[in-house]
């Protein structure tokens, strides 16, 4: 890949950035919304079950940033972070631990 393809792919990025903007806000404003966050934490804490909601706000922000550049994945840490952390789901094994 030349320089100018990679600068071409940046200013691309920033202008999907631009013009996503006011739905990432939407999503960074859910995010750290009572609900979004402080909810979450504390069930985290107390060791709910519900503490799982937070898969859906996790999903719901790599969908917005995979959307942003369609035909690049994003990085594989990432997506390694997320999938074993908000790949997992309730169950009753894990009720009992």
């Amino acid at each position: 890949m030349s320089i100018d393809d990679r600068l071409q792919g940046q200013i691309d990025l920033l202008a999907a950035i631009h013009k996503s903007l006011p739905r990432l806000e939407e999503v960074l404003a859910h995010a750290q919304s009572q609900w979004g966050s402080q909810d979450l934490f504390y069930r985290f804490y107390h060791h709910s079950f519900k503490v799982y909601g937070c898969n859906m706000v996790t999903a719901g922000i790599v969908e917005e940033l995979q959307a942003l550049a369609p035909e690049r994945p994003l990085h594989s840490f990432f997506l390694a972070i997320v999938k074993d952390a908000a790949g997992r789901s309730f169950s009753e094994e894990v009720n009992s631990r």
